[in-house]
Protein backbone atom coordinates (compact mmCIF):
# COMPACT_ATOMS: atom_id res chain seq x y z
CA UNK A 1 0.00 0.00 0.00
CA UNK A 2 2.84 2.38 0.81
CA UNK A 3 4.58 1.63 -2.81
CA UNK A 4 0.89 1.96 -4.47
CA UNK A 5 0.87 5.47 -2.62
CA UNK A 6 4.32 6.81 -3.51
CA UNK A 7 3.30 5.68 -7.56
CA UNK A 8 0.13 7.44 -7.79
CA UNK A 9 1.92 10.50 -6.31
CA UNK A 10 4.74 10.02 -9.30
CA UNK A 11 1.94 9.50 -11.84
CA UNK A 12 0.17 12.67 -10.79
CA UNK A 13 3.21 14.46 -10.84
CA UNK A 14 4.32 13.08 -14.71
CA UNK A 15 0.69 13.55 -15.62
CA UNK A 16 0.89 17.53 -14.94
CA UNK A 17 4.14 17.70 -16.88
CA UNK A 18 2.71 15.87 -19.75
CA UNK A 19 -0.67 18.38 -19.66
CA UNK A 20 1.66 20.92 -19.40
CA UNK A 21 3.59 20.24 -22.44
CA UNK A 22 0.43 20.27 -24.59
CA UNK A 23 0.20 24.17 -24.39
CA UNK A 24 -2.13 26.57 -25.57
CA UNK A 25 -5.31 25.32 -27.94
CA UNK A 26 -3.82 23.74 -31.13
CA UNK A 27 -0.15 23.37 -29.87
CA UNK A 28 1.18 19.92 -30.34
CA UNK A 29 4.42 18.92 -28.69
CA UNK A 30 6.33 15.99 -29.24
CA UNK A 31 6.97 13.11 -26.86
CA UNK A 32 10.85 14.28 -26.81
CA UNK A 33 9.16 17.93 -26.15
CA UNK A 34 7.36 16.35 -23.05
CA UNK A 35 10.32 15.15 -21.54
CA UNK A 36 11.74 18.86 -22.35
CA UNK A 37 9.26 19.98 -20.19
CA UNK A 38 10.04 17.72 -17.82
CA UNK A 39 13.59 18.79 -17.88
CA UNK A 40 12.92 22.01 -18.22
CA UNK A 41 13.75 22.86 -21.63
CA UNK A 42 10.96 23.53 -24.11
CA UNK A 43 10.72 22.69 -27.16
CA UNK A 44 8.85 22.89 -30.52
CA UNK A 45 9.10 19.46 -32.20
CA UNK A 46 5.95 17.88 -33.49
CA UNK A 47 5.14 14.40 -33.31
CA UNK A 48 3.18 12.73 -35.75
CA UNK A 49 1.82 10.21 -33.08
CA UNK A 50 0.35 12.91 -31.03
CA UNK A 51 -1.08 14.65 -33.98
CA UNK A 52 -2.86 11.65 -34.78
CA UNK A 53 -4.31 10.62 -31.86
CA UNK A 54 -5.76 13.88 -31.75
CA UNK A 55 -7.32 13.81 -35.26
CA UNK A 56 -8.75 10.89 -34.09
CA UNK A 57 -10.61 12.46 -31.32
CA UNK A 58 -9.05 11.38 -28.15
CA UNK A 59 -9.45 13.78 -25.26
CA UNK A 60 -6.55 15.57 -23.32
CA UNK A 61 -6.86 12.97 -20.36
CA UNK A 62 -6.82 10.17 -23.00
CA UNK A 63 -3.87 11.03 -24.84
CA UNK A 64 -2.05 11.93 -21.44
CA UNK A 65 -3.11 8.55 -19.92
CA UNK A 66 -1.73 6.83 -23.67
CA UNK A 67 1.53 8.81 -23.54
CA UNK A 68 2.07 8.20 -19.92
CA UNK A 69 1.89 4.52 -20.87
CA UNK A 70 4.29 4.76 -23.24
CA UNK A 71 7.07 6.70 -20.66
CA UNK A 72 6.97 4.06 -18.65
CA UNK A 73 7.28 1.15 -21.04
CA UNK A 74 10.68 3.36 -22.22
CA UNK A 75 11.82 3.14 -18.78
CA UNK A 76 11.93 -0.58 -19.19
CA UNK A 77 15.16 -0.23 -21.99
CA UNK A 78 16.21 2.67 -20.13
CA UNK A 79 16.73 0.70 -17.26
CA UNK A 80 18.67 -2.05 -19.37
CA UNK A 81 21.01 0.13 -20.56
CA UNK A 82 21.63 1.77 -17.39
CA UNK A 83 22.34 -1.83 -16.21
CA UNK A 84 24.96 -1.71 -19.02
CA UNK A 85 26.38 1.03 -17.78
CA UNK A 86 26.94 0.34 -14.28
CA UNK A 87 28.14 -3.11 -15.41
CA UNK A 88 31.12 -1.34 -17.45
CA UNK A 89 32.06 1.25 -15.13
CA UNK A 90 32.33 -1.05 -12.32
CA UNK A 91 35.52 -2.55 -14.14
CA UNK A 92 36.24 0.05 -15.95
CA UNK A 93 39.79 2.15 -14.69
CA UNK A 94 36.84 5.04 -15.60
CA UNK A 95 35.28 4.69 -12.75
CA UNK A 96 37.01 6.25 -10.36
CA UNK A 97 37.47 9.41 -12.62
CA UNK A 98 33.58 9.11 -13.93
CA UNK A 99 32.50 9.27 -9.78
CA UNK A 100 34.48 11.90 -8.99
CA UNK A 101 33.33 13.74 -12.06
CA UNK A 102 29.38 12.64 -11.54
CA UNK A 103 29.42 14.14 -7.95
CA UNK A 104 31.20 17.63 -8.55
CA UNK A 105 29.37 18.28 -11.72
CA UNK A 106 27.29 21.06 -12.04
CA UNK A 107 23.88 19.94 -12.31
CA UNK A 108 23.21 22.43 -15.27
CA UNK A 109 26.11 21.15 -17.31
CA UNK A 110 26.08 17.14 -17.51
CA UNK A 111 27.24 17.30 -21.00
CA UNK A 112 30.52 15.89 -20.19
CA UNK A 113 28.68 12.96 -17.88
CA UNK A 114 26.42 12.11 -21.02
CA UNK A 115 29.32 11.56 -22.78
CA UNK A 116 30.85 8.93 -20.74
CA UNK A 117 27.44 7.40 -20.86
CA UNK A 118 27.10 7.66 -24.48
CA UNK A 119 31.18 5.66 -24.86
CA UNK A 120 29.52 3.23 -22.36
CA UNK A 121 26.61 2.34 -24.51
CA UNK A 122 28.83 2.18 -27.60
CA UNK A 123 30.98 -0.23 -26.26
CA UNK A 124 27.94 -2.41 -24.93
CA UNK A 125 24.52 -1.20 -26.14
CA UNK A 126 21.20 -2.61 -24.43
CA UNK A 127 20.27 -3.84 -28.31
CA UNK A 128 22.53 -5.74 -30.90
CA UNK A 129 20.42 -3.69 -33.18
CA UNK A 130 17.11 -3.23 -34.92
CA UNK A 131 15.09 -4.94 -37.80
CA UNK A 132 13.07 -2.98 -40.25
CA UNK A 133 11.43 -3.52 -43.78
CA UNK A 134 12.27 -1.48 -46.50
CA UNK A 135 9.57 0.60 -47.89
CA UNK A 136 11.16 1.28 -51.57
CA UNK A 137 13.95 0.10 -53.83
CA UNK A 138 17.00 2.15 -52.85
CA UNK A 139 20.54 1.55 -53.19
CA UNK A 140 23.52 2.26 -50.73
CA UNK A 141 27.41 1.87 -52.22
CA UNK A 142 27.17 -1.70 -53.12
CA UNK A 143 24.34 -3.05 -51.42
CA UNK A 144 21.08 -3.11 -52.88
CA UNK A 145 17.86 -3.31 -50.90
CA UNK A 146 14.47 -3.95 -53.01
CA UNK A 147 10.95 -3.24 -51.92
CA UNK A 148 9.93 -5.81 -48.85
CA UNK A 149 13.64 -6.75 -47.92
CA UNK A 150 13.60 -7.21 -43.91
CA UNK A 151 16.78 -5.44 -42.95
CA UNK A 152 19.14 -5.57 -39.87
CA UNK A 153 20.97 -2.35 -38.53
CA UNK A 154 23.81 -4.22 -36.87
CA UNK A 155 24.44 -1.17 -34.26
CA UNK A 156 26.48 -3.21 -31.88
CA UNK A 157 28.54 -3.98 -35.30
CA UNK A 158 29.09 -0.48 -36.09
CA UNK A 159 29.80 0.57 -32.39
CA UNK A 160 32.97 -1.52 -32.95
CA UNK A 161 33.91 -0.73 -36.82
CA UNK A 162 37.63 0.71 -36.64
CA UNK A 163 37.12 3.06 -39.56
CA UNK A 164 34.01 5.20 -37.36
CA UNK A 165 36.19 4.74 -33.69
CA UNK A 166 39.53 3.90 -33.88
CA UNK A 167 40.63 1.35 -31.23
CA UNK A 168 36.99 0.62 -30.78
CA UNK A 169 37.40 -1.52 -27.44
CA UNK A 170 39.45 1.42 -25.34
CA UNK A 171 36.65 3.67 -23.61
CA UNK A 172 37.34 7.29 -24.74
CA UNK A 173 34.81 9.69 -23.66
CA UNK A 174 36.34 11.81 -26.26
CA UNK A 175 35.11 10.74 -29.47
CA UNK A 176 33.75 13.11 -32.36
CA UNK A 177 31.61 13.48 -34.03
CA UNK A 178 28.55 12.53 -32.49
CA UNK A 179 26.93 11.52 -35.59
CA UNK A 180 28.91 8.50 -35.43
CA UNK A 181 27.46 6.68 -32.54
CA UNK A 182 24.13 4.56 -33.66
CA UNK A 183 21.12 3.49 -31.75
CA UNK A 184 18.47 1.30 -32.42
CA UNK A 185 15.19 2.48 -33.49
CA UNK A 186 13.60 1.96 -30.00
CA UNK A 187 13.10 4.10 -27.00
CA UNK A 188 14.86 7.02 -28.57
CA UNK A 189 12.49 7.48 -31.53
CA UNK A 190 10.15 7.38 -29.17
CA UNK A 191 11.13 10.14 -26.52
CA UNK A 192 14.23 11.61 -28.50
CA UNK A 193 18.22 10.43 -28.99
CA UNK A 194 19.12 12.95 -26.41
CA UNK A 195 17.14 11.94 -23.47
CA UNK A 196 18.22 8.71 -22.54
CA UNK A 197 21.89 9.58 -21.53
CA UNK A 198 20.04 12.29 -19.67
CA UNK A 199 18.02 9.92 -17.79
CA UNK A 200 20.96 7.36 -17.13
CA UNK A 201 23.31 10.49 -15.74
CA UNK A 202 20.28 11.37 -12.98
CA UNK A 203 20.16 7.72 -11.65
CA UNK A 204 24.24 7.41 -11.88
CA UNK A 205 24.91 10.29 -9.76
CA UNK A 206 22.43 8.98 -7.33
CA UNK A 207 24.53 5.43 -7.48
CA UNK A 208 27.75 6.81 -7.44
CA UNK A 209 26.87 9.24 -4.32
CA UNK A 210 26.76 5.89 -2.19
CA UNK A 211 30.45 5.59 -0.23
CA UNK A 212 32.93 3.07 -1.83
CA UNK A 213 30.32 1.11 -4.28
CA UNK A 214 31.48 -2.19 -5.43
CA UNK A 215 30.32 -5.60 -6.87
CA UNK A 216 28.79 -7.74 -4.74
CA UNK A 217 30.89 -11.06 -3.33
CA UNK A 218 31.41 -14.14 -5.47
CA UNK A 219 28.55 -14.55 -8.27
CA UNK A 220 26.52 -12.16 -6.91
CA UNK A 221 28.22 -9.32 -8.12
CA UNK A 222 28.35 -10.76 -11.79
CA UNK A 223 25.86 -9.56 -14.47
CA UNK A 224 24.44 -13.39 -15.13
CA UNK A 225 23.88 -13.22 -19.38
CA UNK A 226 25.09 -15.15 -22.08
CA UNK A 227 24.83 -14.17 -26.16
CA UNK A 228 21.65 -16.24 -27.96
CA UNK A 229 21.71 -16.45 -31.53
CA UNK A 230 17.93 -17.56 -32.23
CA UNK A 231 16.89 -13.70 -30.46
CA UNK A 232 18.49 -11.89 -33.04
CA UNK A 233 17.61 -8.06 -31.80
CA UNK A 234 19.10 -8.78 -28.36
CA UNK A 235 22.77 -8.77 -27.57
CA UNK A 236 22.70 -11.14 -24.64
CA UNK A 237 19.89 -13.15 -22.75
CA UNK A 238 20.00 -13.36 -19.24
CA UNK A 239 19.21 -15.54 -16.36
CA UNK A 240 15.91 -14.96 -13.83
CA UNK A 241 16.11 -16.15 -9.94
CA UNK A 242 14.92 -19.45 -11.20
CA UNK A 243 17.63 -19.55 -13.71
CA UNK A 244 15.44 -19.33 -16.67
CA UNK A 245 16.74 -17.34 -19.61
CA UNK A 246 15.10 -13.83 -19.77
CA UNK A 247 15.23 -10.60 -22.12
CA UNK A 248 16.02 -8.31 -18.50
CA UNK A 249 18.44 -8.17 -15.99
CA UNK A 250 17.39 -9.60 -13.17
CA UNK A 251 21.29 -10.18 -11.11
CA UNK A 252 24.59 -7.66 -10.08
CA UNK A 253 24.49 -7.09 -6.85
CA UNK A 254 26.43 -3.93 -5.64
CA UNK A 255 27.88 -2.77 -2.24
CA UNK A 256 28.67 0.09 -0.57
CA UNK A 257 30.08 1.27 3.10
CA UNK A 258 27.59 3.13 5.37
CA UNK A 259 29.39 5.27 8.34
CA UNK A 260 29.33 2.53 10.57
CA UNK A 261 31.47 0.35 8.32
CA UNK A 262 34.21 2.92 8.50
Amino acid sequence: MVLKQKVQGHVEELSHHIRASFGTAGSRLSLAGIFGTIFGRKRSSHSGLMKRLFELGHSNEQIVNEILALLVGVTVEVSLALTNVVNLLLDSEEHATFRTQAMSADIKDLSGLEAHVIEALRIDPPFAGTSSVAKKDHAISSLAVQQGECLFLDVAGAGMNEQAFPNPTAFDATRSPRERYLQADTASKVIGADIPPKLIVHVLRSILSFDNIRRGPGQSGKLQRFQDSTLKDLRYVYLDEKQFRAPWPTSLVVLYDTPSDA
